[in-house]
């Protein structure tokens, strides 16, 4: 991909995202929940992209595919439903804390 093209899919992307992330602040989501939530996406999307064209899916494509880690990309594959759910209670708790205390 064009640079070019990263930098208008960018200039397009920015207003789409500027309405959501100010939900996520006002309801006390921090940038490291947000960004957590957000490898995620990329990493399930990257299983369906190449699952869709057949390739041989793998930590390393997936990795490349993303610009993770293959750390990073094994660990949000490998994670369960449970282990999401708790990590996602233990953000909210920590982020209302934060947003208490710093209020």
């Amino acid at each position: 991909m064009s640079e070019n093209f990263k930098g208008t899919l960018f200039s397009a992307f920015r207003p789409l995202m500027r309405p959501l992330v100010r939900i996520l602040v006002r309801n006390g989501v921090t940038f490291g929940e947000f960004a957590e939530l957000l490898k995620r996406v990329f990493v399930e999307s990257a299983q369906e992209i190449h699952r869709g064209k057949e390739a041989r899916q793998s930590i390393s494509r997936i990795a490349i595919t993303t610009g993770l880690t293959k750390d990073e990309v094994g660990r949000l594959v490998n994670q369960t439903d449970a282990e999401l759910e708790a990590l996602a209670g233990r953000l909210s708790r920590v982020g209302r804390l934060l947003t208490g205390w710093h209020g």
